[in-house]
């Protein structure tokens, strides 16, 4: 996370392949089982010939996070009962090695 706070407000990064999100289409946005899961870069089946993702970009900005958004075009994605669950706290901090040693490691010449 701290690498990308530190990348606030440069230009946007080319993203690897291995990272793009999942991409999805829907041929109904009412209708959630005519989903579509994209896979590779070949975009005509939805878009149409020649469509296809070149590179997927980010850029960590300064505006602030949109809430409602997808629920607004995605009403059945979150039902009302839904509750998100908390963001998970940061990881601990890494121990040094002499935290794993006591004294039964030590030769008692």
């Amino acid at each position: 996370m701290a690498k990308i706070d530190e990348q606030r407000g440069m230009a946007p990064e080319v993203l690897p392949e291995k990272y793009w999100p999942l991409m999805a289409n829907f041929d109904d946005l009412s209708r959630p089982e005519t989903l579509h899961i994209i896979t590779g870069t070949d975009l005509s089946p939805w878009f149409g010939p020649g469509a296809a993702v070149q590179n997927i970009t980010l850029q960590i900005t300064r505006e602030r996070v949109t809430k409602g958004r997808i629920e607004a075009f995605l009403p059945w994605f979150m039902p009302d009962s839904y509750q998100r669950a908390p963001v998970a706290p940061a990881p601990a901090p890494p121990l040094r090695f002499s935290a794993f040693l006591s004294i039964d490691h030590w030769n008692k010449k």
